[in-house]
């Protein structure tokens, strides 16, 4: 499902609030920062999301040169959390697609049960993941360990899958 929410003009560009349920899990909300010599995207998490931020966000990506530079480059912290959190969301997300937990015959209360258990977990291992990602990038504290701690949610998300699908 995708709606436009806002959109408007501002300096050089053009910016786009959409609610959009297609992206990554736990998003719901994308910002586009059209502009005349660069394009920035941003995807809101879980409980990220409010209009206000949104709207500052995409105007600094505007106004503030640096920002915008950083954003583009990948190195503003928004970018880095998207990143990571983004690559991680995926592999346990295919982790339940491969298994065939997603989604249910309408009617089918079993496969309805399995689908609904294996949404609450990889929601849940996702949500924990963007969560740590986002305040060790946000608080500058060490990435050392951040691996072992995804990997850790990615062998949950198998072993609920597992379980599941026999």
């Amino acid at each position: 499902m995708r709606e436009t929410l806002d959109s408007f003009d501002y300096g050089d560009a053009t910016i786009t609030i959409v609610f959009d349920t297609g992206g990554p899990v736990g998003s719901d909300h994308l910002v586009i920062v059209n502009g005349d010599d660069y394009l920035v995207n941003r995807w809101f998490y879980f409980d990220e999301f409010n209009q206000r931020y949104a709207e500052n966000f995409a105007k600094k990506i505007v106004d503030d040169e640096a920002y915008r530079q950083a954003s583009l480059d990948g190195t503003a912290d928004w970018k880095q959390v998207a990143e990571i959190y983004e690559e991680a969301a995926r592999r346990i997300f295919d982790i339940f697609q491969d298994a065939g937990l997603i989604g249910y015959r309408a009617g089918d209360e079993q496969e309805e049960q399995r689908y609904r258990e294996a949404k609450d977990t990889w929601e849940r291992l996702c949500r924990e993941i963007f969560a740590e990602v986002k305040d060790r990038i946000r608080n500058d504290d060490s990435l050392d360990g951040l691996d072992e701690y995804i990997e850790t949610r990615v062998e949950q998300a198998r072993r609920k899958a597992d379980d599941l699908a026999d």
